[in-house]
């Protein structure tokens, strides 16, 4: 899943959730006008500008079209890979739901 951070009167980070929610992939989306710790936190770390994507593998901050692009695509990837490991579970247990 892909977590994206940001505030809301941040047009890129609207951009963004447009993009995600075009993409039909899970994300949570955290509004750090709501959330001093994680916005701290991330300042902590560098992160001084929205969005913030946070995927599996990765942290990155702005409207990155080509890393934006590659977290939906990791995300796409794992969620597939979930579903083929509850098909096998499934048909290893003896469950047929197709």
């Amino acid at each position: 899943m892909i977590t994206l951070y940001g505030q809301p009167s941040c047009g890129p980070c609207f951009a963004v959730r447009r993009k995600l929610d075009k993409a039909n992939v899970p994300y949570a989306y955290v509004d750090l006008a709501e959330n001093q710790q994680q916005q701290a936190r991330l300042q902590a770390a560098g992160y001084q500008e929205t969005p913030i994507i946070e995927t599996p593998t990765e942290r990155f901050s702005g409207n990155d079209p080509d890393k934006i692009d590659r977290a939906i695509e990791e995300v796409r990837a794992i969620e597939a890979q979930r579903q083929q490991d509850t098909i096998e579970l499934n048909r290893h247990q003896g469950v047929d739901r197709s």
